[in-house]
């Protein structure tokens, strides 16, 4: 009978697509704290236990069919060539994976407001992060022989989140921008040495740090490192090894410094 009453009066929704609009009208008007599922399912014409076959709590209706989308990059990700350099496949994916039809991109913005600005949901959005974080783990995990949850790999996720988060942020502060042109510009400014001249690393002096031999140089770095396996530059991967805050930035300081000098490289 709540099923029923639910639709008596207002036309009932009938995708998930449709139920995703009338709660994001609902978190605009009353905000996202004060709007219950109760409040989205009245709204939509439908009864809370139909909500929740769409949905499995009012945190995931802002991400959409995020899961699908995550699979989709992924298959995208394992059908690159294996020429391919490294950096370029995880660009050309992440600016497929963000690519929005024209008529799709005020309800984009209006979503990734949600996102990355409703403090409630920023807990929410760590498990979101993690699993897009894993995808390109796993491809780098892939191309490197490393297990996808070593160092490089994750940092290398970690970098290009971050680079995605920036470049959302620069495109909801600019109504006429490209996000494409942002992702775009970001992943390549961060894999360019001469766009990061500044930013070389120095030597540390810190006792604790690791120096990691000139070997390393042979790796070519992350754009090449397809065909050199990194074991080859010192780093063993060993789950029950612990690493000092400074061995860790060691490591990553040089995950950034061989983006640069393979950017060098590849001219």
């Amino acid at each position: 009978m709540a099923e029923l009453g639910a639709t008596i009066g207002r036309r009932k929704v009938t995708s998930r697509a449709e139920l995703e609009q009338v709660a994001f009208d609902l978190f605009s008007r009353q905000g996202f704290d004060q709007t219950t599922v109760d409040d989205i399912a009245s709204a939509a014409g439908i009864g809370r236990r139909t909500f929740f076959r769409y949905f499995p709590s009012k945190n995931d209706v802002v991400w959409g069919d995020f899961d699908a989308e995550l699979e989709r990059m992924r298959r995208r990700l394992n059908a690159v060539p294996a020429g391919t350099p490294l950096m370029d496949a995880i660009r050309e994916a992440i600016v497929d994976f963000n690519r929005i039809a024209p008529h799709q991109v005020p309800a984009h913005r209006r979503r990734m407001e949600f996102i990355l600005r409703v403090p409630a949901l920023q807990a929410h959005s760590t498990l979101r992060y993690a699993a897009w974080r894993q995808v390109i783990a796993d491809f780098v995990g892939g191309r490197t022989g490393l297990p996808s949850n070593a160092l490089v790999p994750q940092a290398i996720a970690y970098a290009m989140l971050g680079v995605a988060i920036a470049a959302y942020e620069q495109w909801l502060a600019s109504d006429d921008s490209s996000l494409c042109d942002l992702l775009d510009t970001a992943v390549r400014t961060l894999t360019s040495a001469r766009a990061l001249t500044s930013l070389r690393a120095r030597p540390s002096r810190h006792p604790r740090v690791r120096v990691l031999p000139n070997s390393a140089i042979a790796a070519s770095c992350l754009n090449q490192v397809d065909e050199v396996s990194l074991a080859a530059v010192g780093y063993r991967h060993n789950p029950k090894r612990r690493y000092s805050f400074c061995t860790l930035a060691t490591y990553w300081n040089f995950s950034t410094w061989a983006i640069r000098k393979s950017a060098n490289q590849v001219g």
